[in-house]
C-alpha cells in the first residue's frame, strides 16, 4: 500500500492515502450491504524505508482496521542501490 509497487499503491495510477483510506473504509460497509455475512479488514503497509510513503499517510485508522501487519525486508548487505524495490 505505500511502497510504490503495485496498482493500488499510493502514486501508482492516481492514488493517494486519503483515496487509499476511503477504500479500505467503504468496502467493508459495501460488501456487508450485498449480504457478506462477515468482513475482516487487514493492512499490511512496508516498513519505513526511502522512498516510501509514511505510514500515517495510508493507515485508515484502528476503527476501520481489524488486523495489522507489517512488511519488513533483510536487503542482505545493507546496499540498499535498488532504491528498496525488487
Amino acid at each position: 500500500m505505500n511502497s510504490g509497487l503495485y496498482p493500488w499503491s499510493v502514486g501508482v495510477n492516481g492514488n493517494s492515502g486519503s483515496r487509499l483510506r476511503r477504500c479500505v473504509e467503504t468496502c467493508p460497509r459495501s460488501l456487508s450491504a450485498r449480504g457478506g455475512q462477515q468482513c475482516v479488514v487487514l493492512v499490511a503497509p512496508n516498513s519505513r524505508y526511502d522512498g516510501a510513503t509514511s505510514m500515517a499517510e495510508v493507515y485508515p485508522g484502528t476503527d476501520a482496521v481489524d488486523v495489522l501487519g507489517l512488511d519488513g525486508y533483510n536487503w542482505g548487505d545493507g546496499d540498499d542501490t535498488h532504491g528498496g524495490r525488487r
